[in-house]
Formats: C-alpha cells, structure tokens, sequence
C-alpha cells in the first residue's frame, strides 16, 4: 500500500515536471527545522546569493520529514533542506535522494545529571530522545554503541517528543541522559547538567541535513538544481565567514534575540557545516545499518542507491568551489 501510494506520488511528481517553468525564476524550497542546519539556505535567501544566479528561491517551512518527502515527490517544492525520513521514504518507493549534504555528522551533544560523569555511567539507566525513529534516537544509538552499551539490553531509550521536553524530563529525573541540539544546550548547562559527549565530535559519519530532490526533477532541470546549489553553497560560506548576517538570518527566522542562545547555535553549526557539501557514502551507509534494525529493505539495499552527487562534481569541475573549499 506504501509503495502504490508513492508510485502515485511520483507519477503525479513526473506530470508537473513536463510543464513549462521558463515563464518563471521562482523556486520553492522547503526546509523542515527551525535551526542552524537551515541557516545556509536563510542566509543565501536574506543576501541575494540565489538571485545571482538567476533563481528566486522562496524557503518555505515544513514540519515534518515525511510531508516534506510528499512535497517534493508531488512538486509543490522543487527542493528540500532536510535529513530525516529520506532513506526510510526511498525504501518505501519514494523518488528521493540527497543531493548534497553539508552536514555529514550528527550536531547533537549527550547531556546527563550532574552525578552522571561518563557514558559508561548510564549503564542500566534511561536516555531521552525526540522520538523513536529520528536523528536523535539514531544519535543514542551510535553514542552508547561508541561506549560499549547496547541500547535496550544495557540504557533504555525513551522518546520525549523534544529537546526542550528532553530536557524537562531529565529535569523530573524522569530520564537520566538525553541527546538535544543547541540552544537546548545552553539551557542544559545552565541547569546543571552535563555534557558527556559531543556526538558530532565523535566524527561518526550521519547526515542530519542535507539537500534533497527527486531523481525525477534532477533529470529535467539539471540547470536549476546547479544554480540552487551555487547559491546554497555560498550560503554556507557566508555562514562560517560572516557570523553577523548568519545569526541576523537565524534571528529572523526563528525569532530568537537572545544573543546568547544566537551564539551557541551559530557556533555549533559552524564548527561542523561543509562547504564542500558532498554526501558521504559511509554516513549513508551507517544509516542504513541503524535503519535495518527495523526495516530488512535497508539491509539489501545499497548507500549510492540514496545520493547522487553528479551536480556537484560538474559545479567543483568548472572551479566554484576554488582551492580552499572544506
């Protein structure tokens, strides 16, 4: 039934592509978090790095990953910034890959009670994720595996709903440890708790965000997805060279002022964003392993069967990336 419905999609997906778009340059973006790894498509968007290339790219926001899938495979939006459910919607039949991905490890920190001084420590005891199912859950799972903990035999895993109520819980004592992303961690250090890992820092590749497509709109609009892509690109270059206009875009669109929680955020994007933003075939292939835990598609299937990063190797080939592009 999963796969018809997005057999539908994708037939619906291919008649919209056929029809003539040279009357405009608008383009809709969706991006799914209201967070740092969004800010290179704000920044590109506020500065007017689409428009040099000819595009006007309008972000529109999309709660969810399996409804930005649908968007894309239904043609409301041409492209996506967004990590989570690709894969899983790619097995179930959708026709979606990541296109690039300038995140390439998980930017989520391991925090704990203050009594709490290693990951060995959490031996028998609770760690709290958004929910099952997302990078947050997959980020536990890699963090505890790291430390020789198997989850659900030696540390339960328990969904919160959310980093700010991940928090709360290990506030209630209701969880010992939970994996949140800034500016939750702020608020985290501030109360007390611990940080006991830096997942990012582990350098276990995992791609939280990423640019996404449909196979389908790649192969009639190569050229549009080449210019979104210069334009993204520079707006990660922007992002880690300018950190006044990436925290005035993260301000805007998150309505944040707090400076505070400005910095924390823009500083642990940065610390991790490409601006080479090639998919990494070992981050996919770890996906696939966590993701065949529960589905056995995943464990037949192949990592380039997920990416495809053609237009980017014909954007470095022409010299955009230049000799100091990382």
């Amino acid at each position: 039934m999963l796969s018809m419905r997005w057999g539908i999609l994708v037939l619906m997906g291919l008649g919209l592509i056929g029809q003539a778009r040279a009357d405009t340059t608008r383009m809709p973006v969706a991006y799914v978090a209201i967070s740092g790894s969004s800010v290179p498509l704000w920044v590109a968007h506020e500065e007017g790095l689409f428009a040099r290339h000819g595009l006007q790219v309008a972000p529109i926001y999309i709660a969810g990953g399996s409804r930005v899938v649908q968007a894309l495979v239904g043609r409301s939006v041409e492209m996506a910034v967004t990590g989570g459910g690709v894969i899983e919607a790619t097995l179930g039949g959708a026709d979606v890959i990541f296109v690039a991905a300038h995140l390439n490890n998980p930017t989520f920190s391991l925090y704990a009670r203050p009594e709490i001084r290693q990951v060995e420590e959490l031996r028998g005891k609770v760690v709290g994720v958004t929910r099952l199912g997302t990078a947050t859950m997959y980020g536990a799972l890699l963090v505890l595996r790291k430390f020789g903990l198997e989850p659900g035999r030696d540390a339960s895993v328990l969904q919160t709903g959310g980093h700010p109520e991940t928090l709360a819980a290990m506030q209630a004592g209701t969880i010992h440890a939970g994996v949140i992303a800034a500016p939750t961690t702020l608020r985290a250090r501030g109360m007390g708790f611990r940080e006991l890992v830096d997942i990012a820092a582990l350098g276990i590749p995992y791609i939280p965000a990423g640019v996404v497509a449909s196979r389908a709109y790649l192969g009639a609009q190569p050229k549009r997805a080449e210019a979104f892509l210069k334009g993204f690109i520079e707006g990660v270059r922007l992002y880690k060279a300018n950190r006044g206009a990436a925290e005035k875009a993260l301000s805007k669109y998150t309505r944040v002022r707090d400076p505070e929680v400005l910095r924390e955020t823009y500083e642990t994007y940065a610390r991790y964003m490409s601006a080479k933003p090639y998919t990494s075939r070992e981050a996919i292939a770890n996906m696939l392993r966590l993701i065949g835990e529960q589905d056995p598609r995943a464990r037949r299937a192949r990592p380039e069967e997920f990416y495809d990063d053609r237009v980017l190797r014909a954007i470095e080939a022409s010299g955009f990336f230049g000799p100091s592009a990382s």
